[in-house]
């Protein structure tokens, strides 16, 4: 059995369930406030379209943001922008400063307490698509950014967010950092054939598909994913397809479910599964690296190639 340590306690990854963090007394909305000073260079009035389609013309960079997504929350902070960031959906951790901050609620935000921070721009993901219209109609600015298909698309978003915030030339250089780590994998695994890979999500054995950054990853790495001939981003495959796909390693990105290598294996007909038989069932104990479209993606990539090729990538 090999075992994926990473570095933070297992929280939220894509829509999973994480538990109720208590709600934190909302600051006056002075108390948040600083200068949104651009990156020479940076144009405004800025256009943009968000991935529904919808046109949002910013006249300056946003000094009151309120960030629905974990991943883009860390994005803001790691470019620099975090002191602008008031208000978080209920699953953000991380950085730690965040723990200070407001929480909106996730799949169902409050917009209560969304128009009392009198925010200048909120940014949501797919699972608050349905309050755009609301946020709309009570006269608050919102994006809406569908999570990434690839990690090209995550580096797109994160230099997308420095344009809108005036922080372009932090963006490109957290985009180069993250480029050149990706790269210096790709040059460790050039010419390798990896095995073959099933990347289990739930105990219901839902899936990465090839349309997501995480499926992009697994192609990095040079891993065949047994799901990558399906069209859902995250696909339920039934047991018998596990089973008859063979998977040479098991990534088990739902620990905080209850799985284990244990499990796997009292699973029937799957002891004789090649992942099963030697042993090559990985365990993500930190689904946020892995998980989150955000910055330290590629520090978990980074662990799944160390978990995967040990020969190839020895521990630091």
């Amino acid at each position: 059995m090999i075992r994926l340590w990473l570095v933070v306690v297992i929280a939220l990854g894509m829509a999973c369930a994480a538990p109720a963090i208590a709600p934190i007394a909302t600051p006056s909305p002075a108390a948040t406030t600083v200068p949104a000073t651009p990156t020479p260079g940076s144009r405004f009035p800025l256009t943009v379209v968000g991935d529904d389609g919808r046109r949002l013309v910013l006249q300056q960079p946003p000094r009151r943001m309120i960030s629905l997504s974990p991943g883009h929350t860390e994005i803001l902070f790691d470019i620099g922008v975090g002191e602008r960031v008031v208000g978080i959906d209920d699953y953000a951790d991380y950085p730690p400063a965040v723990q200070r901050l407001p929480r909106m609620g996730y799949a169902n935000p409050d917009l209560e307490r969304i128009v009392a921070l009198d925010a200048d721009l909120v940014i949501v993901v797919t699972r608050q698509r349905r309050a755009v219209p609301e946020l709309e109609r009570l006269g608050i600015p919102s994006l809406f950014l569908a999570e990434p298909e690839s990690l090209e698309g995550l580096l797109e978003r994160i230099l997308l967010l420095g344009e809108i915030t005036g922080r372009r030339g932090s963006a490109e250089t957290v985009v180069a950092d993250m480029r050149q780590r990706i790269e210096d994998i790709a040059a460790r695994l050039h010419g390798v054939q990896g095995p073959t890979v099933f990347y289990e999500l739930s105990p219901q054995l839902h899936t990465v598909g090839p349309k997501t950054f995480l499926g992009d990853m697994l192609v990095r790495l040079q891993l065949q994913n047994i799901a990558a001939g399906t069209t859902s981003p995250f696909p339920q495959l039934s047991q018998e397809q596990v089973i008859s796909s063979n998977p040479d390693v098991i990534v088990l990105g739902d620990i905080g479910s209850g799985e284990s290598a244990a499990t796997v294996a009292a699973r029937s007909g799957w002891q004789d599964v090649s992942a099963v038989r030697n042993g090559r069932i990985i365990l993500v104990t930190d689904i946020d690296i892995l998980h989150r479209p955000g910055p330290r993606v590629v520090e978990g990539m980074e662990q799944l190639a160390r978990a995967v090729y040990p020969h190839r990538f020895p521990a630091p």
